[in-house]
């Protein structure tokens, strides 16, 4: 919520937390939901409680590393309903030092890509609108 050039975040307790902007020609916006894997790892473990929290991080730690072996070799990892990642080749090229101008060689490089599956974008945008 916006109030007088200061921005309030309701906590789940009811209280507001102020925060205020850097600069006036700027408005801020409050940092989007975010979850990292601790609270990944808790969440899951609270719905499934018939494994321990040292199950379902050893579970998330193995997905996780069995994704990023999988792609580290130039592969391709799909997960139905959720997306797919796989990684790019973008070719060399020229581009250009934004100091002096001059032209410098970029050389081929790997990217990763997600590609969201059917149903995570439909209900992304459903729950976004």
């Amino acid at each position: 919520m916006f109030v007088s050039g200061e921005f309030h975040q309701r906590q789940p307790s009811g209280s507001l937390n102020k925060i205020t902007t850097q600069s006036r020609s700027k408005i801020s916006t409050p940092q989007p939901l975010k979850m990292i894997r601790s609270e990944l790892i808790s969440h899951l473990a609270d719905k499934h409680p018939q494994y321990t929290a040292s199950d379902v991080e050893l579970a998330v730690k193995t997905i996780v590393d069995s994704i990023v072996n999988r792609l580290a070799k130039g592969g391709r990892v799909e997960l139905k309903r959720f997306g797919s990642f796989s990684v790019r080749t973008r070719p060399p090229r020229l581009g250009r030092n934004p100091g002096t101008g001059e032209e410098v060689k970029v050389p081929e490089k790997s990217v990763l890509n997600f590609k969201p599956g059917t149903e995570l974008r439909e209900r992304v945008n459903k729950e976004s609108a």
